[in-house]
């Protein structure tokens, strides 16, 4: 495996300190990519009360944060919730160590089911999404149906994804020190 060779070091985040590093990591990347993020709270409570269910990973690329992973799991089924990487050190491949080790782990404890995360079959090639889907593929899982429910129905399905392409595209552009303060208050709201 590439990534095995290329000086990446893998460290559990059973402490604070490296889950302000992986914080760090997700603030930059969530504003890269026009979304609201969680406030740091937020994960700190998750890694307090889950406890043993709470699993994340950091990759190192000499000395720099170069991928992390938080996954949670309970009894037999897991879940990847958040992975991010610092696009500096993609070519290092972080994201194949990260899901290499979490699947070796989770495997040693006895999880029979481990979700990935959604992805978009049908995503125009070179998109983003296209690239979330074959890195996904790659683990050769099954592909369930994603379902969307939406209140109130809207009419025209299409409007919504142009909205919220031109909300990240605004978004991107403002001061990340506002960020902080309000990505947390939108992200809450929204229940993501």
């Amino acid at each position: 495996m590439f990534a095995q060779k290329s000086e990446l070091e893998i460290r559990e985040i059973k402490n604070k300190q490296e889950l302000k590093r992986f914080y760090g990591l997700y603030v930059k990347e969530m504003v890269n990519f026009g979304t609201p993020q969680h406030s740091y709270k937020f994960f700190e409570k998750l890694f307090e009360i889950l406890g043993e269910s709470f699993t994340g990973f950091n990759c190192y690329y000499k000395g720099n944060l170069a991928g992390g992973l938080i996954l949670y799991n309970y009894n037999n089924h897991a879940y990847i919730s958040f992975n991010v990487s610092n696009q500096a050190f993609r070519e290092h491949r972080p994201n194949d160590l990260l899901y290499w080790t979490a699947i070796k782990l989770l495997i040693g404890r006895g999880v029979k089911d481990i979700d990935l995360g959604q992805v978009e079959k049908n995503s125009p090639k070179g998109s983003h999404a296209y690239g979330l889907y074959k890195f996904k593929s790659k683990w050769l899982g099954e592909l369930h149906e994603r379902v969307y429910f939406r209140w109130p129905e809207s009419k025209d399905k299409g409007e919504s994804k142009e909205k919220y392409k031109r909300f990240r595209s605004v978004w991107k552009r403002i001061p990340v020190f506002i960020i902080k303060r309000i990505g947390p208050k939108i992200c809450a709201q929204l229940g993501i």
